[in-house]
Formats: structure tokens, C-alpha cells, sequence
């Protein structure tokens, strides 16, 4: 069988292995060998209770600081972080028959909870300044 001058035969099988091959090319594994980013739920907050006050709080993620002025009891920050990112977080302020409480919380399924506390108390009437810090961690995958 001829078309022609060219073997009908051979042109299918050119054409089917042809097709084959652009099949089979496109299957595989779509692994590129890169892992999956791990997000974290981040959670920063700020107590004060009795006469005292909060001249900032500053709080990183991702390698960049945020610093925010005079930041009132309950204040807090939600935020998503990925692995890899340095978090932690600091204020600075007077306490008077009180506290100020700093904490920071990471979260991710599968993982265990990063908890960081730092606090400052004063109950003998006397305002003492007080610096607060929560020491930069860096998020596991």
C-alpha cells in the first residue's frame, strides 16, 4: 500500500509512535523537588494592667520590625509567617502597681506551638521602666 511513493503503513506507525511519544512526555511526576512553604499562624499581644503605660511595641516577622506608639491594653497582631522567617518581638515602657505582659504564639498544624512571654510587674506604687523582649526565633519547616 502506497500514497505517493510513501508506504501507508509506515506513515501510521510514524504517527502513532510519534503521538506516543508526546504522551508519555507530558506523564511524570510533577515534584520539582522544592518543599512546600510551612505558613504559621503568629499571634503578638500586649496586657497592662494598674497605672501603666506602653511607649511602643515592636514586634518582627519576615526580617522587618513594625514598631507602634503608645499601643493600649489588648492590643494584639495576627499575622501569616512561613518557615524560614525570624519572628520575636520587644516594648519599652513605665509599670506602676501592675504589669505589662508581652507574648507571641506560632502556629502550625503538625506542629507544636511556639510560645515566647516576657513581663514586667510593679506593686509598690513606684513607676520602674521597663524593657520587654521576646528574642528573635527563626520559624522551623
Amino acid at each position: 500500500m502506497y500514497s505517493n511513493g510513501f508506504p501507508v503503513c509506515r506513515f501510521l506507525i510514524l504517527s502513532v509512535s510519534s503521538l506516543l511519544v508526546l504522551l508519555l512526555a507530558g506523564c511524570g511526576n510533577d515534584d520539582d523537588g522544592v518543599e512546600p512553604r510551612r505558613v504559621y499562624d503568629l499571634v503578638y499581644s500586649l496586657n497592662i494592667t494598674g497605672e501603666s503605660t506602653v511607649d511602643q511595641v515592636t514586634y518582627t516577622v519576615g526580617g522587618k520590625d513594625v514598631t507602634l506608639s503608645n499601643p493600649t491594653d489588648g492590643w494584639s497582631m495576627e499575622i501569616e509567617a512561613g518557615d524560614g522567617h525570624s519572628v520575636g518581638a520587644s516594648a519599652q515602657g513605665t509599670v506602676k502597681n501592675g504589669e505589662i505582659v508581652l507574648f507571641m504564639r506560632a502556629t502550625s498544624a503538625g506542629k507544636s506551638p511556639i510560645t515566647r512571654i516576657d513581663e514586667c510587674s510593679e506593686s509598690a506604687g513606684t513607676p520602674t521602666i521597663c524593657s520587654l523582649d521576646i528574642p528573635k526565633v527563626t520559624l522551623p519547616k
